[in-house]
């Protein structure tokens, strides 16, 4: 059976399809992700990730491993559209 769960996070909606599964156990999983980038990426929530390295740029800090990942990966990205 076809379920459907549909809520609000990150600005934008979220409509997660189950089919033969556990709605509840994907919903908390997606949650979860989704609250990982938002702790991690905010530039609104005082306790991000993002924030705790912005407010001082000059003096540097140690970002945790899933940002430094991305900002890799963006790095990669941006090298393989300039040729």
């Amino acid at each position: 059976m076809l379920e459907r769960a549909s809520w609000r996070a990150l600005g934008t909606s979220v409509d997660l399809l189950v089919l033969d599964g556990d709605l509840a156990a994907a919903r908390g999983a997606v949650e979860g992700l989704l609250d990982d980038v938002d702790r991690t990426y905010s530039r609104f929530r005082a306790d991000s990730e993002l924030r705790r390295l912005r407010p001082e740029p000059e003096q540097g800090a140690d970002a945790d491993r899933q940002l430094a990942e991305r900002d890799e990966d963006a790095q990669r990205n941006r090298d393989v559209s300039q040729r």
